[in-house]
């Protein structure tokens, strides 16, 4: 959810320069707000400008690495949805929306002769069949890990973590696929 990623970071101890929120829901972006008062809430990803990349770069000048991370809506992946049309879908095209958004942040500061971000990337969704699997993980470029709530919670909740830049250690509990 959309505060995850926020409580991630807490366990960590990484406290964020600030955070860019993206998403459509106006009580979503109040959480936002309480979690870092630094914010920057666009409504849309497809709505994101190279301009708007540009005035985060400024704003944020010493930052040296980013995180980003969020999932695309996985109604078209659920196999709960019987009518999902899958990768192909107008809501499962937003992954691509996130990978050049992705690219542009690792590129904007050149421009403005800064040192580069390192972008640190996770994306999140539902488990998928096989085709959308190795549909998304191509485009992501690495397969991801899968982590089921049921584990260490009451809830069965199993979704797909795709974790780039960012070592991620193998162990009795964790068993990475081979790429």
């Amino acid at each position: 959810g959309m505060g995850g990623l926020k409580q991630a970071l807490d366990l960590i101890g990484f406290e964020p320069a600030g955070v860019v929120a993206i998403d459509t829901s106006a009580e979503c972006c109040k959480v936002y707000k309480q979690h870092c008062r630094h914010v920057i809430w666009v409504q849309k990803i497809e709505s994101v400008t190279e301009e708007q990349v540009l005035e985060w770069r400024r704003r944020f000048p010493r930052a040296t690495k980013v995180v980003i991370g969020g999932g695309w809506p996985c109604i078209n992946h659920s196999s709960l949805n019987s009518n999902r049309r899958g990768a192909d879908a107008e809501s499962s095209r937003l992954l691509d929306v996130m990978l050049a958004l992705v690219e542009e942040l690792k590129q904007v500061s050149r421009p403005l002769r800064l040192p580069d971000w390192d972008v640190v990337e996770f994306y999140e969704n539902v488990v998928m069949d096989e085709q959308d699997l190795t549909v998304q993980s191509g485009k992501i470029g690495c397969l991801p890990l899968m982590c089921e709530a049921a584990d260490a919670l009451r809830c069965r909740r199993p979704r797909l973590y795709w974790i780039k830049n960012l070592p991620v250690l193998e162990g009795q509990d964790l068993q990475l696929l081979p790429d």
